[in-house]
């Protein structure tokens, strides 16, 4: 007969009628006091019908009975979650994980909850418990990687994302962020050796030569650094960073032509950075050809409105061609983007000086 009450209410809660439900289901409970099911039941009427205290209190009835019953314990972090009662979630979620320690779902719903309250690495330990559970699951070991990266634990993070390298081999962002944090400890050696494993491991990428690359050339062993940075550079399409890298070499070894072509490169696969079209004009300021400068910047300048390295490299162009009036628009450009620049305020200044606007360079000064 419990049963039939109990049946009834289902029917009448999937309708909507959360009402008529919870009395199908009181009777049901009248009848069979010692069911869980029942009074869960009339709890989730309940917060349907947005009367939490009365949900609680049933859901609290069947925790008096039975401390660590699973239903009534989600149901009841679900609702702390809800009220952004986080740190009361707290409890419940520790005893589902003591009777189900290898359900991941709580694990995460954990670290979510301890993210929330500023709990880094206890979130991020969540995260790799998790991922013990589950290997299969990269999220989990990415995800406690990211956060580790958020909350500055580069310790941590570069142990993950060197993790991540083993596990996907081939996700070059997973390498970039490794040889980043490898770079800020100054591991230039540990980091190569580990990339080079990689290879031998996984077989030869260019992607991961190009990391091999950037690192020699942190370690300040630039002929190192570009030979792995040459041998790559035909296959480094989407590499902007390590393309970069072997720009920067190139123009510090006076190689002009071969860093003209690299930065074409760039403006070819990267057509929406504003850094290929800077790198080309760099290259122009090293050959001191200003007129080249202006002829290929002006037509983008507007296009990088917000750059200042744009905006300042064309002033300093048409400053060279002695036409002021252009130069002191992009100075101002530059410095509407960067106000406390002291090359973009001393060029101005000293193009004050040789119009004899003396009030305007003395003020900068």
């Amino acid at each position: 007969e419990a049963l039939r009450f109990y049946l009834d209410g289902q029917l009448l809660m999937n309708q909507g009628d959360y009402s008529m439900a919870i009395i199908e289901f009181q009777q049901a409970l009248e009848l069979d006091p010692a069911t869980s099911a029942i009074e869960l039941a009339i709890a989730e009427c309940y917060w349907k019908l947005r009367k939490p205290l009365l949900s609680k209190k049933h859901i609290n009835n069947v925790l008096k009975t039975n401390p660590f019953e699973p239903e009534a314990l989600e149901m009841l972090v679900d609702q702390m979650i809800f009220d952004k009662q986080y740190d009361s979630a707290l409890d419940p979620l520790t005893k589902l994980i003591q009777k189900f320690p290898n359900r991941v779902k709580y694990l995460v719903t954990l670290a979510e909850v301890e993210k929330i309250l500023g709990n880094s690495i206890k979130s991020i330990d969540h995260y790799l418990n998790a991922y013990k559970i589950d290997s299969t699951n990269l999220n989990f070991l990415e995800t406690a990687g990211r956060y580790a990266l958020e909350s500055d634990n580069t310790v941590k993070a570069l142990s993950i994302f060197k993790q991540l390298t083993i596990e996907d081999p081939i996700n070059q962002n997973y390498l970039s962020i490794f040889t980043e944090l490898i770079s800020r400890q100054s591991k230039f050696k540990e980091g190569i050796t580990h990339i080079e494993n990689l290879n031998e491991t996984n077989g030869e990428k260019a992607f991961r030569n190009a990391e091999i690359g950037k690192l020699f050339y942190r370690n300040n062993e630039k002929n190192k650094a570009k030979g792995y940075l040459e041998r790559s550079i035909e296959n480094l399409n989407s590499n902007l960073s390590s393309i970069l890298t072997l720009f920067e070499i190139y123009i510090n070894d006076n190689q002009l032509s071969k860093a003209a072509s690299v930065a074409d490169k760039i403006i070819s696969n990267f057509p929406d950075d504003w850094r290929g079209y800077y790198s080309r004009a760099v290259v122009y300021l090293n050959q001191e050809d200003f007129d080249s400068i202006v002829s290929f910047m002006a037509p983008i300048a507007e296009r990088f409105n917000d750059i200042f390295s744009i905006q300042y490299i064309l002033g300093l162009g048409y400053n060279k061609l002695n036409e002021k009036k252009n130069a002191e628009l992009y100075y101002q450009k530059a410095l509407k983007v960067r106000p406390d620049s002291r090359n973009a305020l001393h060029s101005l200044a000293i193009l004050y000086d040789e119009i004899k606007d003396w009030e305007k360079s003395d003020s900068i000064y």
